[in-house]
């Protein structure tokens, strides 16, 4: 009320910051507009003034209203109304001005509707607890319905705790008819700045719904920061669908918002008591999740993705590329309220991380029983799983080969290493190309010299009635063997890979869906096996993929290019050192994405219509490490009878994250006859392994 203790307390209540000796109003941040309540020099009337001052506010996002006829609530309001055959606007003109005349009071009108085209009208419900119904001031949208869309009625409840248990008590007016447009706050012995007396500031300890009223303004302030596209139909919704109706009243109605959003209110309380928190949270119903758009032209269409349930799943080759760079992106996701919620786009990630390679103890175990001589030669691969078919020309220079459920002959060849210490510590995979499982295939391979020619074609085809998919890509391949000298095997491959609805191990889901997509990589590999002599030998293979993906339809992720992956690698064998034993040393790196673009896009917050834009983003993905494995084995038949064997595997970067801690595991093994002993040690757990095995044969 201007230039008093009351009004200072009503604007403490919104805007007090921690200078006033400690008090703080719920929106301390917040600029004010003050209006004189009585001082009405200059103006025609009570009416002409408060209108005025509403449009002269014409930024403000609240108009609060701490004042009110509590003495007239709206059954006597209404009875004279009828009594008198007046028309709303006449009947108020005459109870307040003492005059018919309505010019005024419509121009108010007016003003507070127009003034709801940017902010909410909160009102005092009025402080007179002998009444049934609030202040007929409160209850403007009752009789103006054009007011009904960003309006707030406020009553005051006292809200006690004792043992645990909360009560509520009814302090002034009850909602009464305004119960579909009311909530309640407390406003009771709440201590505020007052005046200032001789540099003094005071506080008061105050009540009243003038101090509720302004509780609720001040949420709303926070709810126009925190959701600045919606509008204060809005935001005074989303006060009503949050507010704590399990108060201890009876709900006599019950309010629809919209996405299965619904609300009780009470006569008393109205739709219960404030709850800012819970206002600025995602409100969400069983038929509208928290939600993602990704592509949608607006918040009414149906075409939306669940925010639990859309996720991306990477494969090892990315490392934490994807991850580090959606980080830097920050997207919205939305309530059944329309409201936007901005969050970090990497919590959507997950990787399909590859173990690291480490010590298989039964698999080393059984090593002991294998003859060193039997893992050294060079030659070619003759025989080729999942083979249906295979003919020979009369030349033996021709071969058909058909497959089903094996990766095509021309890939099979290529991989091909012939048996190794190590085989088991080399990670040869490509998420763009299946060396082990395949669809259907057809092969010709062709003999000039001594090079071999494979030229492969395989097809992803599904089987029990489309049921299952045996393969992933359509691939064309073409490789080739050439035997340079008997003990120097050199090899090529080069050929195109298709992939539909995946791109390079990536999967997603609902909002990261790659449906309709379809990734195509051309790949090059070449491989050399070399015996310097016959106690030592030398394999080297290098591969490198180019992959694009297109894709239509919705979803975050529209596409990608310039996506180049690379792998290597090295072993090297020596035989008989000291005599009838074996060392071998591997480097390798399994394939990583070295460079390319994903391209991503994310959302806007829509404009008060619902409509959305989105913005595009071509994100760098090669992730921050390179992993490197080390794997190191020597074994020493010592006589007929004995065995020793040791082996050492180091992982750095695993998975291509730089921060990634190092692996190490290690073996030592002894065979003697029918015993065998061996203990494994490892950086990925505590302690140690060991076992002894004897065996007999009978």
């Amino acid at each position: 009320y201007g230039n008093n203790s009351h009004g200072t307390c009503v604007a403490g209540a919104i805007a007090a910051d921690r200078g006033d000796g400690g008090v703080v109003g719920v929106a301390p941040d917040v600029s004010l507009h003050i209006t004189s309540m009585y001082n009405h020099t200059g103006f025609t009337d009570m009416w002409n003034h408060f209108a005025l001052a509403a449009d002269d506010a014409s930024t403000a996002v609240a108009q609060n209203n701490s004042w009110g006829y509590p003495t007239l609530p709206t059954d006597v309001f209404e009875s004279g109304k009828e009594s008198s055959g007046r028309t709303y606007a006449q009947h108020m003109a005459a109870v307040s001005l003492g005059s018919l005349d309505t010019t005024t009071v419509e121009q108010y009108i007016t003003a507070l509707n127009n003034f709801q085209s940017h902010g909410v009208i909160v009102f005092a419900n009025g402080n007179d607890e002998t009444q049934s119904n609030t202040s007929f001031t409160s209850a403007l949208p009752r009789y103006f319905s054009q007011l009904s869309e960003a309006w707030i009625t406020v009553a005051n409840v006292d809200v006690t705790e004792s043992g645990g248990t909360k009560s509520y008590t009814n302090k002034g007016n009850p909602c009464g008819v305004a119960g579909p447009f009311c909530m309640a706050a407390d406003g009771w012995r709440i201590t505020l700045p007052s005046v200032v007396v001789g540099g003094t500031s005071y506080h008061s300890n105050t009540y009243g719904t003038s101090f509720s009223a302004p509780t609720v303004s001040g949420a709303v302030a926070i709810l126009s920061d925190h959701f600045p596209n919606q509008t204060p139909e809005q935001w005074t919704n989303r006060l009503f669908a949050s507010a704590n109706n399990n108060i201890g009243f009876t709900q006599v109605g019950t309010i629809s918002y919209g996405n299965g959003v619904e609300h009780g209110y009470s006569s008393e309380a109205g739709h219960g008591m404030l709850d800012l928190w819970a206002a600025l949270q995602p409100i969400v119903t069983t038929s509208y999740a928290s939600s993602i758009y990704a592509g949608a032209a607006n918040l009414d269409s149906s075409n939306r993705y669940q925010l639990s349930k859309s996720a991306l799943q990477t494969s090892s080759s990315f490392g934490d590329g994807i991850k580090l760079n959606l980080k830097t992106l920050d997207n919205y996701f939305f309530d059944a309220l329309g409201g936007g919620f901005k969050y970090d786009m990497s919590n959507h990630l997950s990787t399909v991380a590859e173990t690291a390679k480490t010590i298989d103890m039964d698999k080393e175990l059984n090593l002991l029983n294998d003859p060193i001589k039997d893992k050294f030669g060079v030659e070619r691969k003759i025989s080729f799983d999942g083979s249906a078919t295979d003919s020979l020309d009369k030349y033996n220079s021709q071969r058909f080969i058909t497959t089903v459920d094996g990766a095509a002959p021309a890939i099979q060849s290529f991989f091909d290493f012939g048996s190794t210490t190590l085989s088991s510590y080399i990670d040869y995979n490509m998420p763009y190309l299946a060396i082990k499982e395949g669809g259907v295939g057809l092969t010709y391979a062709q003999n000039i010299g001594d090079t071999r020619f494979l030229f492969s074609f395989n097809t992803p085809v599904e089987v029990g009635a489309g049921e299952q998919t045996k393969g992933k890509q359509t691939v064309n391949v073409m490789s080739s063997d050439t035997m340079l000298t008997p003990t120097t095997h050199l090899g090529f491959m080069a050929g195109n890979a298709v992939e539909k609805d995946q791109f390079l191990g990536l999967q997603g889901t609902e909002a990261f869906n790659l449906n309709n997509s379809e990734s195509n990589t051309s790949f090059i590999g070449v491989k050399s096996g070399h015996m310097i002599d016959n106690n030592l030998k030398i394999n080297a293979m290098a591969k490198s993929g180019r992959s694009t993906m297109d894709r239509k339809g919705d979803g975050l992720i529209t596409g990608a290019s310039n996506v180049v992956s690379s792998s290597y690698a090295l072993s090297l064998e020596k035989a008989n050192i000291f005599s009838n034993d074996n060392l071998a040393i591997s480097i390798t790196q399994p394939n990583r994405v070295e460079q390319g673009q994903l391209n991503v896009i994310t959302s806007n917050l829509p404009d008060s219509d619902g409509n959305i834009t989105y913005n595009n983003h071509n994100l760098s993905i090669a992730p921050s490490g390179r992993q490197k494995d080390l794997a190191v084995s020597y074994s020493n038949i010592v006589n007929s009878n004995v065995t020793i064997s040791a082996k050492l595997v180091a992982t750095k970067e695993h998975n291509h994250v730089k921060s990634a801690k190092d692996v190490y595991s290690g073996f030592l093994g002894f065979k003697s006859g029918n015993v065998k002993i061996g203990t494994s040690v490892g950086s990925h757990r505590e302690g140690f392994d060991a076992q002894f095995i004897y065996s007999k044969k009978f």
